[in-house]
């Protein structure tokens, strides 16, 4: 990890390296000035490139010797590195927050996955940009960054699209879309444009790379034998695509008008410290981010700025680059929400790490959420950081930068003063960064369907996180419980669901457990039929979260399994008014009003539940059966034949379509369907039945 005592000897090499490269052609190079000068007075491009999961220190510009990183160390040679640049939280969501608001997750409010949504009233980078007549598109490769979470808001462009997935993928084991996809979305987007635009409007894209996130399963040639040698191979992939997007701009003479940005969410511990992954903790590993700054003209070329700098810094200085300080300037609220700072006066020199900007906030929620271990918050000021956690640390960066030695471990030295020192200071700067003008906590997502791409990616799931106090133990005692978890949700993807069982319930007999491991248990105990154990799972879970939709939503199925109406309307009540577009919430829900007697509610909530998916067959059916109750035969036939559409083998559709039609008085058309019925299901409930209404009509 670089430290601020070896910035330069660490980074030198490397940069003389790339500058040779330059010279026999890099980004910038070819027909470009001219049109940069054309359009000069609307102010710069800019192209902001987020790597998630990646280490600063695995960037050749950044002193790996065995990176394969051209492009991004092209870009660094002909612009500036920042080598001490921190992420807010090693969370993909509330990181990407940052990077979008300039704020820190205190300010904007989103403080893990899945469980937040950025409130509206958290002005973006997009909406100032497009305020100032940009053009404006994101084009992301995760499905954590869906739309749903509030990161789209400012862009004309939100390209959220994931592949499609098989029924398996509830659990979303393939939430995120490879890099030549996601960067082929991009070239369309910047070679099409759109109707009757101007060709020298100035654009800001947000491209999200997603890959170098664990698994690591890089194409070829990038594949290799290792976990870390497969991470650099991830790496190396998304090098390639970015090179792919940055010749376009070249070749459209856009690239030395564009501030070419790269950077990251947060990093990867690699197991240091006994993880394997991200988000238990706010070492360096997982927080040391790379930022690249790329603007021939106006970014210092070959520059290193030794000033200490973190991702709430990024808005400010992207306004200042691109010539719109004023747009950040004025009074009012959207300027108060901007608590990072301009870097720019400082691009190209030493600067200084204990400067002006070298009190470096970090926070870490995910244990809390995820596993009910303790959270954790940071600060860093000059080379000294200090941890607070149950175990509160205390390193010196310079001499220790793989914080290997608490210095509050020591014993009687003295570093127990300077640890009180600083958690004042942390606690101070948490409540000024929390302060006035904070929003509340954002709800999280509204489907079945997000919820399970999250459990996939290991993270939380569930409505608006209430409040979560009290103790509880600290992530470093519980770091080896990581591994059996992951096992866990690869036993889960292998559909071993009661080997996936035991494993989550060994990790409870040593771990509160949180949110997403008492969520989990529930589900497999439910998935294999022991409804009353997992019922007690899911109410612990709602401990965590009392407005997790998930765990109400399936509470209530096993309401309705037990035929407890009430308890079970009441419940899938509860789910609905959380998440009132997921059309399985709304199916369940009509289904719980059927049973009690609201059959024009039931219809209403198969009504809905069938346009928000059209492909659910049972919500056409059971909009049939309630629609024939109520008496209304034609809406009946509709439903009940698209059912049939959906599904031609659907036995009990059949019956119902079969009972309908001979209401109306035909009898033949009604016969052809309980035949249909025997054919499918010769001993099912209504076969004696059927049977005897078709001896009836022949």
């Amino acid at each position: 990890m670089t430290t601020r005592s070896t910035i330069r000897t660490r980074l030198l090499l490397p940069l003389v390296f790339v500058l040779a490269a330059v010279s026999c052609g890099g980004p910038g190079d070819g027909p470009g000035s001219a049109a940069r000068d054309a359009r000069r007075h609307e102010g710069p491009s800019l192209l902001l490139v987020t790597l998630d999961t990646v280490r600063a220190d695995r960037l050749g510009c950044y002193g790996r010797p065995q990176a394969m990183t051209p492009t991004i160390d092209r870009l660094a040679a002909r612009g500036t590195v920042l080598p001490l640049v921190s992420a807010p939280t090693p969370v993909t969501l509330p990181s990407h927050a940052t990077i979008l608001t300039g704020s820190y997750p205190p300010g904007h409010g989103v403080r893990s996955n899945g469980v937040f949504t950025l409130a509206e009233d958290r002005h973006t980078l997009a909406e100032m940009l497009t305020d100032a007549g940009y053009r404006t598109g994101a084009f992301v490769s995760a499905f954590v960054l869906d739309r749903r979470f509030g990161l789209d808001q400012g862009f004309q462009t939100y390209d959220d699209r994931m592949p499609d997935r098989d029924p398996l993928a509830r659990f979303g084991f393939m939430a995120e879309r490879r890099a030549d996809v996601t960067c082929d979305r991009l070239i369309h987007w910047l070679e099409e444009g759109e109707a009757g635009d101007d060709p020298a409007r100035p654009f800001f894209a947000w491209l999200h790379l997603f890959d170098p996130h664990q698994d690591y399963v890089p194409p070829e040639p990038y594949t290799a034998d290792s976990a870390s040698a497969s991470y650099d191979g991830e790496i190396a992939w998304s090098d390639f695509q970015l090179g792919r997007v940055l010749a376009v701009l070249r070749r459209q003479g856009r690239l030395d008008d564009t501030l070419v940005v790269v950077t990251a969410d947060h990093g990867q511990c690699l197991g240091e410290h006994g993880e394997d992954t991200h988000g238990l903790f706010v070492y360096e590993a997982a927080t040391r981010v790379p930022l690249v700054l790329h603007l021939p003209g106006t970014v210092p070329a070959g520059g290193i700025s030794g000033e200490a700098a973190h991702l709430a810094d990024l808005v400010p200085t992207f306004l200042d680059l691109l010539g719109l300080k004023a747009a950040a300037g004025g009074a009012g609220p959207d300027v108060e929400q901007v608590q990072g700072r301009s870097l720019v006066a400082g691009l190209g020199g030493d600067g200084d790490a204990s400067g002006p900007g070298s009190l470096i906030y970090m926070e870490t929620w995910h244990p809390r959420y995820n596993y009910g271990w303790s959270e954790s918050t940071a600060l860093v000021k000059g080379s000294r950081k200090y941890i607070e956690a149950p175990i509160p640390e205390l390193y010196d960066l310079d001499a220790d930068p793989a914080e290997l030695d608490n210095l509050l471990q020591r014993g009687d030295d003295g570093w127990g003063g300077e640890g009180e020192t600083m958690a004042s200071e942390l606690h101070r700067m948490t409540r000024e960064l929390g302060g006035a003008g904070a929003p509340a906590a954002g709800s999280g997502a509204t489907d079945e369907e997000t919820r399970g791409k999250l459990l996939a990616l290991g993270y939380v799931t569930g409505g608006s996180p209430g409040p979560i106090t009290g103790p509880a133990p600290d992530a470093k005692e519980m770091v080896h419980l990581e591994e059996k978890l992951f096992l866990g949700a690869t036993l889960i993807q292998l559909e071993r669901y009661e080997e996936a069982l035991d494993v989550y319930l060994e990790v409870l007999a040593q771990s509160p457990g949180g949110h997403n491991v008492q969520f989990k248990t529930g589900f497999l105990l439910q998935l294999l039929g022991r409804d009353d154990e997992a019922e007690e799972h899911y109410l612990a879970a709602l401990e965590y979260y009392p407005d997790s939709e998930e765990s109400l939503y399936n509470l209530g199925v096993i309401s309705l399994r037990r035929e407890q109406y009430p308890e079970a309307l009441e419940r899938l009540r509860r789910a609905v008014n959380l998440a009132p577009d997921n059309a399985l919430f709304l199916l369940d829900y009509g289904e719980a009003l059927y049973r009690s007697g609201y059959t024009d509610k039931s219809v209403s909530a198969f009504r809905h539940a069938a346009e928000l998916d059209p492909s659910l067959e049972r919500a056409h059916f059971n909009l049939g059966l309630a629609s024939t109750h109520k008496g209304d035969a034609a809406t009946a036939e509709t439903a009940l034949l698209r059912a049939l559409e959906l599904n031609p083998d659907y036995a009990e559709a059949h019956y119902a379509l079969a009972s309908c039609l001979h209401a109306l008085g035909r009898g033949s058309e009604a016969a052809g369907h309980w035949r249909r019925y025997l054919e499918l299901d010769p001993q099912g409930p209504y076969a004696e039945t059927a049977t005897a209404r078709l001896v009836a009509v022949q």
